[in-house]
């Protein structure tokens, strides 16, 4: 007797049907983790943009130009060892290249992620709900990391009331304004590191070749080196505020990448 073929297809389907039940749920676990992401993005770029309003809004309030009330606290020999280098530097050009090589570092950490995930879509290698996932997460990062960035550069600022080089040269004429009291530490510097420390870490996420990566990564070194450089040799700059902000702005794209990860979600 032959057997039965009712039993065999019962079990095909119910196989199917426990495969795609599977699958919708991890869609919808997916989903739901998305949303729960860009939520908690979206208060962080909130708050993180109020904290750098209110920061930068209590400069005149909070920063004291003392160079200019008692021009004998900023006498060029209570300066660092290191940090006298930096006197007497002022080349416009310099300034204007310095925001320049800023500028172009923001532009690559925004638009670098967003031409490969277009290209992944036009090849076919995600779908488009997950482009577009994607491209707002990396948006969402990217704004957050900016905007924590220059929380922590308004914070200093306020904190340190550095005097930036050029005031030393002529305290009571330059030390009026409270932006001549923001050198420490340098934002030019911080923002760039900032920026290519996490454009490094989400093409990394993404599996980007090691060819690709070590090109960003040069050019990111290159971008970070030419920058800080320019800002000493604008005079806008001590040494130790570019290293210092080198520093703290990879630190911040490196905590957001490691507790926000918001590119992953997708």
């Amino acid at each position: 007797m032959l057997p039965d073929p009712e039993p065999f297809f019962l079990r095909n389907d119910l196989s199917q049907k426990t495969k795609l039940l599977r699958s919708l749920n991890g869609m919808l676990r997916l989903v739901k983790k998305f949303k729960t992401g860009m939520k908690r993005s979206l208060v962080g770029v909130g708050i993180s943009m109020a904290l750098w309003a209110l920061l930068g809004a209590a400069r005149s309030w909070v920063i004291v130009p003392r160079c200019y009330q008692n021009p004998s606290l900023c006498l060029k020999e209570k300066i660092l060892s290191i940090d006298q280098y930096s006197l007497g530097m002022e080349h416009a050009e310099a300034d204007a290249l310095s925001t320049f090589t800023q500028n172009l570092s923001g532009f690559l950490g925004f638009l670098v992620p967003l031409f490969w995930t277009l290209a992944e879509w036009i090849r076919r290698h995600c779908s488009k709900q997950l482009a577009w996932r994607r491209i707002l997460g990396d948006l969402l990062l990217f704004t957050q990391a900016s905007c924590w960035n220059g929380v922590g550069i308004e914070f200093f600022h306020l904190i340190s009331q550095r005097p930036r080089p050029l005031v030393y040269l002529n305290p009571s004429l330059r030390g009026l304004t409270t932006a001549s009291y923001t050198s420490f530490y340098s934002g030019h510097t911080s923002f760039v590191a900032c920026m290519q420390v996490l454009l490094c870490w989400v093409l990394w996420e993404r599996k980007m070749s090691s060819g690709f990566l070590l090109f960003f990564g040069l050019l990111g070194e290159g971008l970070l080196i030419a920058t800080a450089c320019l800002r000493v040799l604008a005079g806008r700059h001590f040494l130790t505020d570019v290293l210092v902000g080198a520093c703290l702005g990879s630190c911040i794209a490196w905590i957001l990448g490691r507790t926000q990860r918001f590119f992953q979600l997708v």
